[in-house]
């Protein structure tokens, strides 16, 4: 039985309510996939098909013990009040699962597991709280409710992001195992979060997962189609709320002719789960090869979810148009039709920032092969990021026309065990990438010699004392190649960047949103840089039209994804803005995974201003505490 709350409360659950439903529950039957994630809109079963059946089908009929994972540990004992416990007591052949006593029970409050009355535990797993309570419990089955609360690690956690100890619960089953399968549902928030950034991107050759759609035939081409929230239509000329909901009907995106709900449903009758590469013939068959990736991208939207018709959403658009362009109350309204209603992720239309795209970063190559300099090459700088296990160089070719090339990036070992002194790797790593890279010299088109770069960055925030030892080793205060380098802001999270007005005492040069000044106790000289600036340009710099001044290009890859890495870190941390209820437009930087070449790329970009390149046309901030002048709004390309 469905649960009471649900519009068809207390009557059997049937497929053909929802059609995507048995859809999905053959792909979880099927054993193909060993990531399923789940996207839809709200209030159209969602949870109910791709979390609670599976889970009391696993525990029922396959014996199981079964892992469900919340964000939030208080949402165990909601959702079995809501969900679970109103499904087992009205389905006689379920009933006997309910727990006489204990967690799970009535009144009994859920907070580590429950066992079922056949002796088989569905075990509770969050993601807040210590790292402990996603440990020591293994299943071939591990599902996950509100996606988007799994996207991020919390800030007491220093283990892999949540997610990913999710499936580490599996590890002690094969990959072979069909039973085996991770399976996370949700509503698609914003493109940077779960579920919808594991689709992966069209233009991407990579395939992340199977980028599956759902299919239905036109009743008036024949052709095969899924219409979206710009295909639904009439109510844009409605003069009333009411109106609107009269009027509100799909078009076909591929004939434009308009499509009753009546035709509607009937072309639900035959929905099928199409995946990237494949193709439905004359017969209505699925025809094409299975997509090589283990992880199914299961999506329907307002045109499948037949729990509601056309007049709602013809209604609930007519009335967010009624709201101010440009304001709170719109971009709310907005985000609840993009969430509950279609099922798209949302995209502010107050933010003026667009984002970096890994998928375009990567395709910003020109001629040159790896470590090739340019022949209009001006100046060479380099910027490196130290881990304890690994360096992270990222080297930037300076362009007489103000373009910048992108000729090497690596990364070199650091400490080899756990065992090693840290302090002395970094400089035994340091040495070893300077002879061996730096000095060496990188070639230079259109001439017989190799070009050493001018100026190396090196960031010293984490270890400041093995970075300066490395510098006194090479010359210390009279040599001009290497510098410790520490970034300031908000990317940093070590207080804002504060711009001197004058040289004088210890401070001996003062450039573009850097300075440097000289520490007598470590016998070098140390440089400060605003990183959030450096940062903003460096996106700037990614986005910059090729061949324009500032813009950036990267070496011609020999391998197929070769700059996928690169990219990946590049886009991974970004500066947005949002607005939030009670606190208006919010600005901050976004991190979604590892950064390393985008804190050495900044440093680079950076020492191209030491080097007495200027090529980026960007206003600076005030020379005041910049922390607090919200310059970031008045960056340009």
């Amino acid at each position: 039985m469905l649960p009471k709350t649900s519009p068809f409360g207390n009557v059997s659950f049937r497929c053909d309510r929802q059609p995507y439903s048995g859809l999905l529950f053959d792909e979880i039957d099927s054993g193909r996939w060993m990531t399923i994630i789940v996207g839809g809109p709200s209030q159209s079963g969602k949870t109910l098909s791709a979390f609670v059946i599976p889970i009391l089908r696993d525990v029922k009929e396959l014996g199981l013990n079964t892992i469900a994972a919340f964000p939030e540990a208080d949402m165990a004992s909601d959702k079995w009040d809501t969900d679970f416990r109103p499904t087992l007591e009205d389905s006689p052949d379920l009933r006997a699962l309910i727990p006489e006593t204990g967690p799970g029970s009535r009144g009994g409050r859920i907070r580590d597991r429950v066992s079922l009355g056949n002796k088989v535990d569905i075990k509770i797993m969050t993601r807040g709280g210590d790292d402990t309570a996603l440990a020591g419990y293994t299943s071939p089955r591990v599902y996950a409710t509100e996606a988007a609360g799994w996207s991020h690690s919390t800030e007491t956690s220093v283990e892999a992001n949540p997610l990913r100890q999710l499936r580490a619960r599996m590890k002690a089953f094969k990959r072979t195992d069909k039973r085996r399968l991770l399976l996370v549902e949700g509503t698609l928030t914003v493109a940077e979060e779960l579920p919808y950034i594991a689709r992966g991107a069209d233009d991407d050759e990579k395939l992340i997962s199977s980028r599956s759609r759902l299919l239905s035939d036109c009743p008036h081409c024949g052709g095969w189609i899924s219409p979206g929230r710009e295909d639904l239509v009439g109510w844009q000329q409605a003069e009333s709320e009411d109106e609107a909901a009269d009027k509100a009907r799909f078009l076909c995106p591929l004939c434009k002719k308009v499509l009753t709900d009546a035709q509607r449903r009937r072309s639900m009758a035959n929905l099928r789960l199409v995946h990237h590469g494949q193709r439905i013939n004359k017969h209505g068959e699925v025809v094409g090869r299975k997509p090589p990736t283990s992880t199914l991208w299961f999506h329907w939207q307002a045109w499948h979810n037949l729990l509601r018709d056309p007049a709602d959403f013809g209604a609930a658009e007519w009335e967010a148009q009624q709201t101010e362009e440009g304001t709170e109350e719109r971009e709310n309204a907005e985000k609840e039709l993009c969430q509950f209603d279609f099922s798209v992720p949302f995209k502010s239309t107050l933010s003026d920032q667009e984002p970096l795209k890994a998928t375009e970063i990567r395709k910003r190559c020109d001629q040159w092969k790896r470590n090739v300099l340019p022949h209009d090459t001006a100046k060479v700088t380099v910027g490196i990021d130290i881990g304890d296990w690994t360096g992270w160089p990222f080297v930037f070719a300076h362009r007489n026309k103000g373009q910048r090339h992108v000729p090497s990036y690596g990364a070199f070992d650091v400490k080899r065990n756990k065992e090693d002194d840290l302090e002395s790797r970094i400089v035994a790593s340091l040495h070893d990438y300077a002879d061996n890279v730096i000095e060496q010299g990188f070639p230079h088109e259109g001439t017989d010699g190799l070009y050493i770069p001018d100026i190396v960055w090196i960031d010293g925030g984490y270890m400041p004392e093995a970075v300066a030892r490395f510098i006194r080793e090479r010359g210390g205060i009279k040599q001009k190649r290497y510098h410790l380098v520490r970034g300031r802001g908000r990317s940093t999270n070590n207080g804002g960047y504060r711009q001197p007005r004058r040289t004088g005492g210890k401070i001996l040069r003062i450039g573009k949103q850097w300075y440097q000044e000289i520490n007598y106790d470590r016998k070098i000289k140390e440089i400060t840089f605003n990183a959030d600036y450096w940062k903003l340009a460096l996106d700037a710099s990614l986005k910059g039209e090729y061949g324009r001044k500032g813009a950036t290009t990267f070496f011609y890859p020999e391998l197929k994804h070769e700059h996928a890495k690169v990219s990946n870190h590049l886009a991974n941390e970004q500066f947005k803005k949002e607005w939030k209820p009670g606190k208006g437009l919010v600005e901050g930087w976004v991190v979604t995974g590892d950064q390393h070449w985008k804190d050495a790329a900044a440093m680079g970009l950076a020492a191209g201003s030491m080097a007495g390149i200027n090529l980026l046309d960007i206003e600076e901030p005030p020379a005041s505490d910049t922390e607090n002048d919200n310059f970031y709004s008045r960056m340009k390309k």
